[in-house]
């Protein structure tokens, strides 16, 4: 009968781990499903800025949006065009009130940098002066 023990203990012992494998398995998914909810959560907390036209990111008023942001210790970074030229913002900010601030901060910057010409524009091969 020694034979038929040791049957049913390895039966028994495939049994536990396929169980094991299965809670395992569980718990991945889950896993999975937390890390998903997590980058979810990131990607909401990124507020997003748009220029209006692609604007030169050497021009002063987008320096000046550039050191300011520093100061006020947010995480930002510029969403730019395939030629260097800023887009939009993306930052973000640990409250609402900054938040709105940096919003308003950044459209003033990206109208006053759209108002100018760009160094592309000035470089455009041309010069209506004479000389």
């Amino acid at each position: 009968m020694m034979h038929g023990d040791l049957k049913d203990a390895v039966v028994e012992a495939l049994e536990t781990l396929e169980a094991a494998l299965r809670h395992v398995a569980e718990v991945a998914d889950k896993v999975a499903k937390i890390r998903e909810a997590y980058v979810r959560y990131e990607e909401s907390q990124w507020r997003r800025v748009e220029a209006e036209k692609p604007v030169d990111p050497e021009d002063r008023a987008i320096k000046w949006l550039r050191r300011h942001l520093r100061k006020k210790g947010v995480a930002f970074e510029f969403d730019e065009t395939g030629d260097g030229f800023i887009k939009a913002l993306e930052f973000r900010a640990d409250d609402e009130t900054t938040a709105k601030e940096i919003e308003r901060a950044a459209s003033w910057a990206f109208d006053v940098a759209a108002a100018r010409p760009s160094k592309e524009s000035d470089n455009d091969g041309g010069s209506s002066r004479s000389g």
